[in-house]
């Protein structure tokens, strides 16, 4: 009662308090009640396009469903729109592909190797949720010439860890290099 009134009356919209009063229920095992109040939370802050907010709350949303109530796929959804709102945070996005990292790794969620006949050759290709993020972090968002070449570089990493061979990372680079993201690229 006592966090319910300070999220309601005294602070209404104000994260911590409502990060307390959702940290409270899921002490008190009210999963549903958990998800409402983080629904509610995130709802305010994609409106506001807060996107500090967006970003901490969002995260903490999607690691709830996918953790604790076993909706990856919604978690997954909810940052992505967390990232068509708010188009301009380097965090949001790094942070996104983290999650999905995490969740890969865990198989939660698939990357794929894909293989694709080009003139009778055969080559693998990683396609993943992952890959998406950053590509959307750097082909189609506000970030900054500065925040893309960071992200492009964290794209690079992925890729070295997950690719199966050099001409993918090569692939990466090129395309990067081409975009005016990256002009060298170790």
């Amino acid at each position: 009662m006592l966090y319910e009134t300070l999220t309601n009356e005294v602070a209404p919209g104000h994260v911590k308090a409502t990060l307390a009063f959702i940290g409270f229920e899921r002490r008190m095992g009210s999963n549903e009640r958990v998800k409402e109040l983080f629904y509610k939370a995130y709802k305010s802050s994609i409106g506001k396009k807060d996107a500090k907010a967006v970003t901490y709350i969002g995260l903490q949303y999607a690691r709830f469903l996918a953790f604790k109530s076993n909706e990856v796929g919604r978690a997954c959804d909810i940052l992505d729109e967390a990232t068509l709102a708010i188009r301009n945070y380097k965090v949001l996005y790094l942070s996104q592909a983290n999650l999905l990292k995490h969740l890969e790794g865990l198989g939660m969620i698939s990357g794929s190797q894909v293989e694709t006949g080009n003139q009778g050759k055969v080559r693998n290709n990683y396609s993943s949720k992952v890959t998406e993020v950053f590509e959307r972090a750097l082909f189609d968002s506000e970030l900054s010439t500065a925040d893309k070449k960071e992200v492009g570089l964290a794209y690079i990493d992925y890729i070295k860890e997950v690719g199966s061979n050099v001409g993918q990372i090569k692939a990466v680079q090129s395309k990067l290099r081409e975009a005016n993201i990256l002009q060298s690229v170790a």
